[in-house]
């Protein structure tokens, strides 16, 4: 059962939350395929390839044993490049011009970016759950998008919540963290994804 959860760890690595919840988001919208490659795309190298090349390097200089990086100190440095990672990410959406067509759609990942910052800051005292972070960012910006849209996908919610228990379940299982851990992250993600839809709209 190690490997499973293993697995799932890795395919539900909060590095490609982003991009899950942006797939969510663009089947949901009629843009034209080569304006929905451009998000993704985009997406994709701030979120994703520049954070695992950065880990990638940290691995090979010795920094940190796996991808995993349980030792709280080596996380920082990472979640500081992902954060920046996260402003040129919205910097980048902003010039493809995202906000005059879909503004709750970058709200989600300024939202996300607040919740990197806040992760960062906690971690400099206290180990907190990035995967369960995650999985919180994935429930509330599901949650953001059917309120946005007055929508009611019970299948698409009870999915991501099945997902986000079966995260949290896979790190207490391989003790990569506490439970006061992956709830503290859980809720940092569901909450800064679902607070900024309430205040805009």
């Amino acid at each position: 059962m190690k490997i499973v959860f293993q697995i799932i760890s890795i395919i539900f690595h909060p590095i490609f939350i982003p991009l899950y919840c942006a797939v969510i988001f663009l089947n949901s919208v009629f843009y034209t395929k080569t304006y929905k490659i451009f998000i993704l795309g985009t997406i994709v190298i701030f979120t994703c390839i520049i954070p695992i090349l950065f880990m990638f390097y940290k691995y090979l200089t010795g920094s940190i044993s796996n991808f995993y990086v349980k030792e709280r100190k080596k996380r920082t440095p990472i979640y500081i490049v992902s954060f920046v990672s996260y402003v040129l990410c919205v910097v980048s959406l902003m010039r493809l011009q995202i906000i005059e067509t879909a503004p709750f759609f970058l709200l989600v990942f300024v939202s996300s970016l607040v919740g990197v910052l806040l992760i960062t800051v906690v971690n400099f005292k206290w180990k907190i759950s990035a995967h369960s972070c995650g999985a919180g960012v994935l429930c509330g910006s599901v949650f953001a998008f059917a309120y946005y849209f007055s929508a009611n996908p019970v299948l698409l919610f009870c999915i991501v919540i099945f997902i986000a228990g079966t995260i949290i379940n896979a790190r207490l299982a391989l003790k990569a963290h506490t439970l006061g851990q992956v709830t503290a992250g859980f809720f940092v993600g569901l909450i800064f994804s679902i607070l900024p839809m309430v205040f805009y709209f």
